[in-house]
């Protein structure tokens, strides 16, 4: 008897942890939109974050062939191509990004949509103080995907404003 007691136990942290894994399915990284960054930084940060995110949650990333493949030679920018995008993919979530330029200061903005509701998980904006400070951005960028957290809930070092 005692011995199906701690089964049981056991079984039902297990299930418990598992329910509380909000980091499993599979998640669409749209290529980056800019206006005024050199394409290289754009790209270079969007495969920052894919690698950050790859390091912080058992996702699983959807390939970037496969991803610019859905969208073709079209540019998504907004919450309704990103929905279209997802279900092509069959994407159980799809993070939007842009980044842009305002003075020396680089503004990164994001969208993560769920899409079984279609809703908006998250809707953050960043300030990188550089170009260089992009990598500490993705960092935060990737925690806070990973686990459904407002920006500023990722307290890192570095020049970045939440």
């Amino acid at each position: 008897m005692k011995k199906i007691t701690k089964i049981l136990l056991v079984l039902s942290i297990i299930i418990s942890v598992k329910a509380q894994d909000t980091t499993s399915g599979r998640i669409a990284i749209l290529p980056f939109v800019s206006n005024g960054i050199d394409p290289v930084s754009v790209q270079t940060a969007e495969l920052l974050l894919r690698m950050d995110l790859g390091k912080v949650s058992s996702m699983d990333i959807i390939s970037e062939k496969k991803t610019q493949s859905a969208i073709g030679y079209n540019e998504c920018t907004d919450d309704e191509c990103a929905k279209d995008i997802g279900e092509k993919l069959n994407a159980d979530e799809v993070l939007l990004c842009k980044l842009n330029p305002l003075g020396e200061n680089i503004i990164v903005q994001y969208i993560l949509i769920e899409m079984a509701t279609g809703k908006n998980i998250l809707a953050e904006q960043a300030t990188a103080l550089s170009l260089e400070d992009l990598d500490a951005v993705m960092q935060r960028v990737a925690l806070s995907v990973a686990k459904h957290t407002p920006f500023s809930a990722n307290v890192e070092v570095g020049n970045v404003v939440a």
